[in-house]
């Protein structure tokens, strides 16, 4: 009951037409974790331990966003786990997978906005306070193997973005990328190793602005 009770509290808090009411509750109860959603988000979780809420915070699924229509699709396999700082929000359109022993980690405040990407096989950690911006593709594993002269090359590999991280539209970060935080990424930007703290990076690894004294908001 204490469950049903804060959901609905929680959805009246906000004030938003966007949100299922319905939908909302029905995810919160079967989930057994407050998440506040759009009719057209859909989730589909092997093990509802696999979804981990700290210190009892809620998730907010596809009613941020222009066009809450678009939907939104978060899919947990079994043995995955999805560890959610509070405020967390995927807005319309993102789809989120952890694979089988895959472990994806956001921090507080971190937001991912439309139609981006996030596909985790192995580990994924984005730290607090992270603006990831439209149609970003963060993606730790290609999905087949590299086979040069008959020897199969592992694809195992990780994802970590520091705190305060901006990365701009239509990015892409690979396996092996490691950004520091209060980092800038620019539109189109091209990332598999490691970008310095407080730096912004035009497009690519190999260009690189640094500052001690870099911020944005």
């Amino acid at each position: 009951m204490f469950l049903l009770y804060s959901t609905i509290k929680t959805i009246l808090n906000k004030k938003d037409r966007r949100i299922s009411f319905l939908r909302s509750i029905y995810y919160s109860l079967k989930y057994k974790n407050i998440i506040i959603c759009s009719k057209s988000s859909r989730l589909q979780i092997d093990n509802p331990e696999s979804l981990i809420l700290k210190n009892g915070n809620h998730l907010n699924v596809g009613w941020r966003g222009f066009d809450s229509r678009k939907k939104t699709y978060i899919r947990l396999k079994k043995g995955s786990k999805l560890n959610l700082e509070n405020n967390v929000s995927f807005n319309s359109g993102c789809i989120i997978f952890v694979n089988s022993n895959g472990k994806l980690t956001i921090g507080e405040n971190t937001y991912l906005n439309e139609d981006t990407k996030l596909i985790c096989a192995n580990e994924i950690f984005i730290g607090s306070n992270c603006a990831i911006a439209w149609s970003v593709s963060i993606i730790d594993e290609g999905g087949h193997d590299l086979i040069v002269n008959n020897n199969v090359k592992s694809k195992n590999s990780s994802i970590k973005i520091g705190d305060h991280v901006w990365i701009g539209l239509n990015s892409t970060i690979l396996g092996g990328a490691n950004i520091g935080k209060n980092s800038i990424l620019s539109a189109n930007s091209f990332i598999k190793s490691k970008i310095p703290s407080n730096s912004l990076n035009v497009k690519n690894d190999d260009t690189l602005i640094d500052s001690d004294e870099f911020d944005w908001k």
